[in-house]
């Protein structure tokens, strides 16, 4: 499969003019810049034991493929960002 997706807490968002995240501080990200944050990532089938049918609904509605790994931030979690490493 290799697909990975991001479930990004809430306040963060995407700039499509700028082509750059936005995190809940206001901070601009650029692709390639390394984020981080508290959280882990685990396979589609776990969602919806972990975090309820509406996550998992969530992924289906926006193509998420069966098996992809989900990275998911903590709630509450500062996210961060810096130069590529």
């Amino acid at each position: 499969m290799g697909e990975t997706v991001v479930v990004w807490p809430k306040g963060v968002s995407w700039d499509e003019e700028q082509e750059s995240l936005v995190l809940a501080d206001g901070t601009s990200v650029a692709v390639g810049e390394d984020v981080s944050g508290g959280g882990g990532s685990m396979e589609t089938a776990a969602v919806n034991s972990l975090f309820g049918s509406d996550a998992a609904q969530a992924l289906r509605e926006c193509g998420v493929e069966v098996g992809a790994q989900v990275v998911v931030f903590d709630v509450g979690s500062d996210v961060t960002a810096g130069p590529a490493s």
